[in-house]
Formats: C-alpha cells, structure tokens, sequence
C-alpha cells in the first residue's frame, strides 16, 4: 500500500521549533546580569550595545553564567484519559565570555565575545503526559562569536559595531497521531489520539548563520545614554526529519518501517533595537533604565524541505507554518547602593510582554506578559577582581487557552515562573 501524509500531521511539528526562554519569544537579555544594559560599562555591552565599549577604559574580561531553573505547568481541559497536569522543571546554565581592551589607543576600543543570545530548552517530566503530542522535550541553541569595535567621535559620543559568526541548532521530539491518516486510507472513522495510532516525531537541524549590530553611546556629566541595533538572523540548518510509526500491523504494511530524510529548516529570527540611560546620582547611589522591542513579527514562518520532494510510502513532508507572532517590548529599572567603598548592591523591576499569541500558544511555546524583580551584590576583592552575583525572578501571566489554531488543541490552563542565578567575575589588566 502506498499513501500521501497529510499536511496537517506535520504541521503542528513546526510550532516545537521555538522554546520560550527569559524574553520575549526565546531571545535572552539576562546575558551579564542585571547590572547590564545599553548604556553601562561592561563588558557584556558586546551583545547590549557595541558603542558602550568606548566607555571602558584598560583591558577588562569578563565571565558570566546565568542558571536558569525554570517551572511550568499545563492543565489540559479535555476528559478521558489525556485530560490532567503535564508538569516540567527545568536546570540549565547558559554561559558567557568576553573580553574588551584600548589597546594604548585614544579614541579605539576592542571587543570579542562568546555568548548565546538566542535559546531555550525543555524536557517535559511525563513523556506520555497530556503535552506529549506539542513537547516531550527539545531546544534551540546558538553561540555567536562577535568581534567588536569602538570609535570616539567627540568627547563623550561613541559609535560601535559588531559581526558575529553563529552556530544554529534546533532539535524537538514529540508524538504525533496518525488516526487522520487511518482514516484517509480506510475511509472509516478513526478517535483521536488512540494509543494504537500515536508514532512520534524527531527534528534534528544545525547550521552556521551570520549577525551584525550597531550602538552609540553619549556621556554627558553624571547621565549615559546608549542605543543600538542588532540584526535579524537568518536561519538555513541542514539536518534530519524522522517519523517513527505505530507498532501496529497496518502502518508496517503501509510504510515498510520508520522513516528518515534529509531536510532543510529555514526560517528568521528577530532583530531588536535598545535604548538605556545610567545616571549617577551621587557617590552612592545612581539609577538605570532599559527599553527592549523585538520584532518577533519577522519570525512570521518556518520551512521544512525535505529532500528528496517526495518520499517512499509518505509523499510530500515539505512544511510550512505561520507562527503569527507580535512584537515584544519590554523595559527595566534598577538602582545601586554603594555600601561600602569595594561593595556595592543593587536591584530592579522590570517586565515584558509575551511573543506568541494566545491561538498559537502550546506547552512547546508558552509565553505571555512578564514581570519580576531581581537583587544583587557586586564585591570588588582586589582593585583588579570584581565578583557580581544577583537572584532574579520572573512570573508570566497564567493562560487559558479556550481557541486555538493549534492541533490536537492544547485547551487549558498554561503557567510558569522562571528562577536566574547570574554571576560573573571581571578582571582589569
């Protein structure tokens, strides 16, 4: 027998190819903690913004970890035996490194950083649990490497720009319920979601990407200003597609075996553009604010090609879906208390709003509007050694889903919260 996989089958795959991460959509703007920002002299501005890198003076590296233990919850609303609470916890660190020098020079500064500013991942704690069919588990993963430089055009005005190099991989496993393809061929009615009918999923894709950024930083008296740009990343990964099949008598007729193909994922991720200001009070105190908007608008669609256009025993598997995501814009306040002369704390408030829309929001996806708070210590043990460790925490909006575009509907009550440890050390040569 010989049979054509319909589109929806695979379509709903695609919606696993974005994890939620500590921002909007899955972009991360925890890297160098909550001392970091547009406009403040560290050397994490090479993801913030490359003009801040003319306010360093010296040569300066810096190493920094975030870990992230994250905690979510779906409550599907449906009877029978898929209905309950899928639940997932989450421990993951996301490392950093960078390093930012003069070099003797007047009016040039340098930078090369190693960071992950895009990715997620997620390992629900059932793999047979009432997500199964949108997450069992998967992630996205990037590394950029980015050169950095910075120029002075006056006093007080810097301008920078970065070029980053950036491996891409997305990876999902997931069930998926052949029953429509049953009943397809048989022409008979098939229940949804019946044991005897679910296979599963997995998508395998890695590649290299390239990324640019533009910023400008102006310190007049006691008040920075920054801004910058960072490009939107377009994503072309080479990998595998596979479908493992029921273990059932007809689908080992009907296809010969599970399958794997060769495929290409395509797709876009966003630009985002950030503005900050850092005002020194007095020698105590000072305050920052920061403005985030990224354009998740841009990550409209996703493509699978799979290769060759058709396959033995399944037709055609090339996918298209539509993500329909919004723009997210997010913004923070924080302030720092200079205790004593080598230790300093601080703290902030901040929020954002969620990336998917509540249609398109399943336990592979989940965002929504953010907030939270954050406290923090920056000790310096020598004059050339800085210790920075703070605890911030973030609580997203509970959703319940009652329409949705996705298939089978994740129909439910969607939550979390999300735990990050930052810490980072800095040395001043």
């Amino acid at each position: 027998m010989r049979w054509t996989l319909m589109p929806r089958t695979l379509a709903s795959l695609l919606c696993l190819l974005a994890q939620p991460a500590l921002a909007g959509g899955f972009l991360v703007s925890k890297i160098g903690g909550d001392r970091a920002g547009p406009a403040s002299a560290e050397p994490s501005a090479i993801f913030w913004n490359p003009g801040a890198l003319g306010l360093i003076e010296g040569t300066r590296l810096m190493l920094d970890t975030n870990l992230i233990h994250r905690r979510a919850s779906f409550t599907r609303a449906v009877d029978g035996r898929y209905g309950g609470q899928a639940e997932l916890t989450d421990l993951n660190a996301q490392p950093a490194l960078f390093a930012v020098s003069d070099l003797g020079l007047d009016d040039w500064s340098f930078g090369l950083g190693v960071h992950a500013p895009f990715g997620s991942g997620s390992a629900w704690d059932d793999p047979a649990g009432p997500q199964r069919h949108h997450a069992i588990w998967g992630g996205i993963t990037s590394v950029f490497v980015t050169p950095t430089a910075s120029y002075r055009v006056t006093d007080g005005l810097h301008v920078g720009a970065s070029l980053s190099y950036v491996r891409a991989s997305v990876t999902s496993y997931r069930a998926i319920d052949f029953g429509a393809e049953i009943a397809d061929v048989t022409g008979g009615e098939v229940p949804a979601e019946q044991p005897g009918n679910e296979g599963r999923a997995l998508l395998d894709f890695a590649g290299h990407a390239a990324a640019w950024s533009l910023g400008l930083t102006w310190r007049t008296g006691p008040v920075v200003l920054g801004a910058a740009y960072a490009s939107a990343v377009h994503i072309l990964l080479p990998g595998e597609l596979s479908l493992y099949v029921p273990r059932n008598d007809f689908f080992r007729g009907l296809t010969g075996g599970d399958i794997t193909a060769p495929a290409h994922l395509s797709t876009t991720w966003p630009d985002a553009a950030r503005v900050g200001a850092a005002w020194t009070i007095d020698e105590r105190w000072s305050a920052t604010l920061s403005l985030e908007w990224a354009r998740w608008s841009r990550y409209e669609a996703v493509h699978i090609d799979v290769e060759p256009d058709a396959v033995d025993g399944l037709g055609d598997l090339d996918q298209h879906r539509q993500m329909d995501w919004q723009d997210t814009v997010g913004l923070r306040l924080g302030a720092r208390y200079r205790v004593l002369p080598t230790v300093e704390l601080f703290g902030g408030l901040g929020g954002e709003t969620g990336a998917v829309p509540d249609r398109r929001l399943d336990p592979s996806i989940y965002d929504a509007l953010k907030g939270g708070g954050a406290l923090g210590v920056a000790w310096a043990i020598t004059d050339h050694i800085t210790w920075t460790t703070s605890y911030s925490h973030l609580v997203y909006r509970p959703t319940a889903v009652t329409e949705s575009a996705q298939r089978p509907a994740p129909t439910g009550v969607h939550t979390q919260q999300v735990g990050i440890v930052n810490a980072n050390l800095q040395v001043s040569l």
